[in-house]
Formats: C-alpha cells, structure tokens, sequence
C-alpha cells in the first residue's frame, strides 16, 4: 500500500501547483480539460488503484486456499 500511496503522491505533485491540477495550454475548453484529466491524472491513478484491488483479491483468495503441508 506504500507504494500506491506514494505512485499517487507522484501523479499529483507531477500534475499540480500546489495541490490544484493545472492542466496544459492557453485556456482549454471543457472537452480538452476533461480529456486531459482522463490521459494525466485519473488514467495513472484508476491504473495503480486496480492494481492494488488485483493483488489483495489474490492475497484474499491465497489465504482461503487449503494449504498442503510440504512433506518433511
């Protein structure tokens, strides 16, 4: 979890001044300031995020697994 943590912290210092997201060029309109939150920010956050819910699902679903004891 520590590093979804600090993926994320990344993403928002890469794509923000001081906390609020400031998007590219001159005074984009809606379709492109929302087309850029979708390719720079929440595209890299959905990735990492699912990612993060693949390997606990796993973690999960390893743990209810009958384990066979190794022979000694």
């Amino acid at each position: 979890m520590n590093a979804v943590v600090r993926y994320c912290r990344d993403v928002v210092n890469e794509h923000s001044h001081r906390g609020f997201w400031t998007p590219h060029g001159d005074c984009p309109d809606h379709a492109e300031l929302i087309a850029q939150a979708r390719r720079g920010v929440l595209s890299k956050l959905r990735l990492v995020l699912d990612c993060a819910e693949v390997i606990a699902h796993e973690i999960e679903r390893d743990r209810q697994r009958p384990h066979r004891q190794q022979p000694e």
